[in-house]
């Protein structure tokens, strides 16, 4: 987990940056940490979009849809903002995740 260090700093240099209010910065770190849970540790950036895809699916069963949102804004958030990762951020496609997760 030490290897997302930098991920974690600049998420919180870029949420300051743009005044995200406390629940949010809480949302959001608390979010980014279950996912690297989930992948036991795993640099972010070696994060595959099959894993991403299965991480989701993950979500849509096993939480409420406003839980299940609430995670895929914050990796929308971590992917566009910090990792820049375009290829991940179509696959978080809020009005498309469905469609992608199924395929």
């Amino acid at each position: 987990m030490v290897m997302n260090r930098k991920v974690y700093n600049d998420l919180e240099r870029q949420l300051d940056k743009e005044g995200k209010s406390a629940g949010t910065y809480r949302e959001y770190f608390a979010n980014v940490k279950y996912m690297e849970q989930f992948f036991k540790g795993k640099n972010f950036n070696d994060i595959t979009e099959k894993e991403i895809k299965k991480y989701i699916k993950y979500l849509n069963n096993e939480y409420s849809k406003t839980t299940y949102n609430n995670h895929v804004a914050a990796l929308r958030y971590l992917y566009k903002k910090i990792l820049n990762k375009p290829d991940i951020i179509a696959l978080l496609s809020l009005k498309q995740i469905h469609e992608k997760i199924t395929n």
